[in-house]
């Protein structure tokens, strides 16, 4: 509030020349039998309730001059009633309510609970199910209002409004910041309840708010107060010792000063000997509750640029073996960037509704939630690259290769899981258009290359066994294995689930685990070699195969066959479609061979090529072209 920073500047210029903040005065003269009672049933949500009214008030466009600093603040002047509301609470921090007296049924305001599935229209025009936790504003017979959090449409004030009941009241806290966030609505009012309000200026807002009302409505006080304070709100006594808060702020600073500070904040300092004082703190301020917060407000208002750093500064490194997580890291990062990937970085919240998705039973919920978009542990790295990618694409930029390293979560019966992962996005094209060619679509291909880039980095790729994954997640998705443990998935995202994000092209997207990868980091041994002194020789072979088998399947049992001697395997080309039998294609591989300590010979490499002709017969079923 306005009077907060007041006091904040006041207790800073205090250091120079007593100075102290001035409030507004107000009236406190009214008096009358009130026509409307009030009850507080919740009184659990409800520390402190007042209640005046007013009539003879005329509803209307507030004066300029409430409305230029209205509007300097950011809010939309609406009439002189609420004017005055919204300009009080940003004045003092105290949230007030008006409500128009002749649509309280019953002369009665109630403050309790809702009822299970109560339906409740705000002033926004939403239609909102109410659960038996919200704190509502009630006469009679129906709801008036979210307490702390937002009036209804049916009780809110009009240009025919003639009579107000005026509310100024102490929600609990927790209460309305779980209603606002149940309901998905933030107010001024639920943003300042949220953090606390003081129990002890309700009285002084609503008197504010009267002579605002006599001033800038015409209005008349029609009752007197009513104030329902059951049980009062004492000022917490906080035991600090003067040493340790020393050791906190980092300088010895002279006792008089700390208290003249302390004094000019409202906190009373009570000495029980040299090192112990007991600090009573006003009720305003409900963050104070621990020695080290009192540490705090002394460093805030002494300054924290005025701690000198010390002349000597001591400091300790330590060599540690192996590759640390933020070197690993830098390294993965450092390696993709090369390969034309820029790094993401988003939330571990996700929504619900991703969840949903999956039908994920192992997520982790979040019990109090900021937002519906953010009550879930996302439990993959999917959904928040998906939002990525969609955003650029609304900006026209459809063309990219993305990566993010963070953690995914889960848990079974009552343990939680956090795993690293990487992942990797493509989408659009992998080379743009120009004068000499065309654009190329970027492929599935072009993910299991980064893909296996990265797991060369920590082994030989070869160990790694490649099945196909059945996941609503991908349309088309492979598995590698190293062993039973899973170490990599990727594929192209199936369309429903694009469709969701409106991405218009394709998006392959790959999860790398890197727990997986750190097992096998430390087994990679690196030798070096010299260049080989005898040839290296090529030999082709053209395949007709089954369409189910994998390029994948026949690299894997060539290397098996072929033994030392075979140094590489590539698929150079692949047809389908005329001049073959239904269900088959042909892949034209080539193989190369070397022996590091003569030249090869064709009945060597021929020995060595026809083992490898009958290993693909006889498990995939292959024959010549």
């Amino acid at each position: 509030s306005h009077i907060g920073v007041a006091r904040d500047l006041a207790a800073v210029l205090n250091k120079e020349n007593p100075t102290h903040i001035i409030k507004p005065e107000v009236s406190t003269n009214a008096d009358g039998q009130p026509s409307i009672s009030i009850h507080v049933e919740a009184q659990d949500g409800c520390l402190r309730y007042c209640g005046i009214e007013l009539k003879r008030l005329k509803v209307g466009p507030s004066p300029d001059w409430m409305q230029t600093r209205l509007k300097a603040i950011g809010l939309n002047p609406i009439n002189n009633v609420v004017d005055i509301t919204n300009y009080v609470m940003h004045e003092t921090g105290q949230p007030l309510h008006a409500f128009d007296a002749d649509k309280i049924k019953g002369n009665k305001v109630l403050v309790r609970r809702a009822k299970e599935g109560e339906e409740f229209v705000t002033l926004d025009g939403e239609k909102r199910t109410l659960s038996a936790h919200d704190l509502m504003i009630a006469n009679e017979s129906d709801s008036m209002c979210i307490a702390g959090v937002m009036g209804g449409l049916e009780s809110g004030v009009s240009e025919s409004t003639t009579r107000v009941f005026l509310e100024s009241a102490c929600f609990d806290m927790v209460s309305v910041r779980k209603s606002a966030k149940r309901h998905q609505l933030s107010s001024d009012s639920s943003f300042r309840f949220e953090r606390g309000v003081d129990p002890s200026d309700t009285t002084y807002a609503l008197w504010r708010a009267v002579d605002l009302m006599k001033e800038c409505a015409g209005a008349e006080v029609s009752s007197a107060l009513q104030d329902l304070y059951p049980k009062k709100v004492e000022r917490q006594r906080v035991e600090v010792r003067v040493s340790r808060m020393l050791s906190f702020i980092g300088k010895e600073l002279p006792v008089k000063e700390m208290i003249d500070i302390l004094a000019s904040l409202d906190i009373e300092v009570e000495e029980k000997s040299d090192d112990e004082w007991v600090c009573v703190i006003p009720t305003y301020r409900v963050d104070v509750t621990r020695e080290a917060d009192v540490a705090e407000e002394i460093l805030r208002i002494y300054g924290y640029n005025n701690i000198e750093l010390p002349e000597k500064m001591s400091m300790v490194v330590s060599h540690q073996q192996g590759v640390d997580k933020h070197g690993r890291s830098e390294n993965l990062a450092n390696m993709l960037t090369g390969l034309g990937f820029s790094e993401i970085m988003n939330n571990s919240l996700t929504a619900a509704s991703y969840a949903d998705i999956l039908a994920d039973t192992s997520r982790v919920e979040i019990l109090n939630p900021l937002s519906n978009e953010l009550s879930v542990m996302r439990s993959t790295m999917l959904w928040s690259g998906l939002e990525v990618l969609a955003y650029n694409q609304n900006r026209k930029r459809s063309d990219l290769r993305v990566f993010e390293l963070g953690s995914v979560y889960s848990r079974s019966d009552n343990d939680f899981n956090q795993q690293e992962q990487l992942a990797l996005f493509i989408t659009g094209n992998k080379t743009p258009e120009n004068w000499d060619a065309k654009a190329r679509e970027s492929s599935l291909y072009d993910l299991r290359a980064a893909v296996m880039q990265v797991l060369s980095k920590v082994g030989d790729v070869h160990q790694y066994t490649e099945t196909d994954v059945d996941s609503v997640m991908f349309s088309q998705g492979v598995e590698l294995k190293k062993g039973e443990r899973s170490v990599a998935q990727f594929g192209v995202v199936s369309t429903s689930i694009r469709k969701k994000f409106d991405i218009d092209n394709d998006v392959f997207f790959a999860s790398i685990s890197i727990s997986a990868l750190m097992k096998a980091i430390g087994k990679k041994k690196i030798a070096v070699t010299a260049i080989p002194k005898f040839p290296m020789v090529r030999r082709d072979l053209s395949l007709l195969i089954d369409k189910s088998v994998t390029f994948g399947q026949i690299e894997t049992l060539s290397r098996k066959a072929g033994g030392i001697m075979l140094k590489d395997v590539n698929l150079f080309d692949v047809y389908e479609g005329k001049n073959l039998p239904d269900g088959k294609r042909s892949y034209a591989v080539s193989y190369h061979l070397l022996d590091e300590d003569k030249t090869l010979v064709d009945k060597v490499v021929d020995k060595v090529m026809s083992k490898i002709q009958k290993t693909l017969e006889t498990e995939l079923g292959a024959s010549l072209r």
